[in-house]
């Protein structure tokens, strides 16, 4: 008696999910990750300091922290359609609840990259201090229209989203460390630059 052999799904589908799962992220992805890596990081670094900043430097600390933050917000806009319209590779994942976590996360990520500098623009708004943009722009005279008050509030927002948006950066680093180092699935070349 013959066994039927199992079935398999015909090559020519094999080739087109191929196609449409790379390996590595883009170019265009991996400079973005980098550069936005690099704009979190100062930003946060300079955003801590205005705590210990002398009274005359906060103007200025401020008017720094605030021209990074709208240049983060601005790259990772940019990075979010970079993403809409070049899928990233499938994560590396032992099991569907590994997958779903990873991908929680970087959603996560995106939108604390979007909302934590909103947040920031919305309490400069309402901070006592002018905040200059690029060295041109006072948020406060540019968004006049909007409401003044709050900036208690509106700073212990963006504060909390920054801490949040920190334990998720330290996830994604711890994750991705351990993907190259414990699992050794060399995941980390997928975001080589």
């Amino acid at each position: 008696m013959r066994h039927k052999a199992p079935q398999t799904t015909p090559p020519s589908e094999n080739i087109s999910t191929v196609r449409d799962e790379p390996e590595a992220y883009t170019g265009v992805a991996r400079w973005l990750h980098w550069i936005m890596a690099v704009f979190i990081l100062t930003t946060m670094f300079i955003g801590f300091g205005l705590d210990e900043a002398d009274p005359v430097e906060v103007a200025p600390t401020l008017s720094r922290h605030a021209n990074f933050g709208v240049l983060t917000l601005s790259f990772a806009v940019l990075r979010l359609f970079w993403r809409l319209a070049f899928p990233p590779p499938r994560p590396h994942a032992a099991s569907r609840l590994h997958r779903l976590v990873i991908e929680v996360v970087h959603l996560a990520l995106y939108a604390l990259m979007i909302l934590v500098p909103v947040t920031g623009i919305l309490a400069a708004i309402a901070h006592d201090l002018p905040t200059g943009l690029f060295w041109a722009i006072d948020l406060r005279e540019t968004f006049s229209f909007l409401d003044r008050n709050g900036y208690e509030t509106r700073a212990a927002l963006h504060a909390f989203l920054v801490h949040m948006l920190q334990a998720l950066l330290v996830l994604h680093i711890t994750g991705a460390l351990t993907h190259q180092y414990y699992l050794r699935d060399n995941i980390m070349r997928r975001m080589k630059v």
